[in-house]
């Protein structure tokens, strides 16, 4: 005799099997796991990103801060070499204007850094270098580096804070030295 034995099912939702009984439940376990895997890598990414980005600002200010000493140390080269000429000139006798203004000329040329070249006299008159052509005044007397030279005439390169030039009407920083020989001169 043969026996037919068929089977057939049902699940039973009493049963043990969760994932069966709660499929939603297991989707949305995966699709957290997978955000806050998500949330991780950008963490991670964005620190990475911040890391390279102070890494480059500092390697910036760096090269910045190297610029702007051989700038700087090229126009105090030039400061000091006009400063010999007004010298030299002043020991002959007198500033010869032209002469000077030529010099100085010369020296503006040479450096690519500088808008403009110029020296003053004793009141802070711009009277040597280029041509002034006051956007308010052609003295420099206001400015507070010229003070601090004017009261200091040993203080040695003095840089200013960043102005609008009276001559030119434009931003600047301006470097200068006080030239100390029986008549004082200020460059800038």
């Amino acid at each position: 005799m043969t026996e037919e034995l068929a089977i057939s099912g049902t699940p039973d939702p009493k049963s043990g099997n969760s994932f069966n009984k709660y499929p939603f439940a297991g989707v949305m376990a995966f699709v957290l796991l997978m955000v806050g895997i998500g949330f991780f890598l950008l963490e991670q990414s964005r620190n990475q990103y911040d890391q390279r980005a102070a890494t480059t600002t500092q390697n910036l200010a760096r090269v910045l801060n190297k610029n702007l000493v051989v700038s700087f140390s090229k126009v105090d080269v030039a400061i000091l070499a006009v400063a010999d000429e007004a010298k030299r000139q002043l020991a002959a006798g007198a500033i010869q204007k032209e002469a000077f203004n030529r010099f100085i000329m010369r020296e503006h040329s040479r450096l690519a850094e500088l808008a403009v070249f110029r020296a003053t006299d004793v009141s802070g008159n711009a009277i040597y270098g280029a041509q002034a052509r006051p956007s308010i005044s052609t003295s420099l007397a206001q400015w507070d580096y010229f003070r601090r030279l004017k009261g200091a005439p040993d203080a040695g390169l003095v840089i200013s804070k960043p102005l609008v030039g009276g001559i030119s009407g434009k931003w600047m920083i301006v470097l200068a030295r006080w030239i100390n020989y029986g008549r004082l001169w200020e460059l800038a």
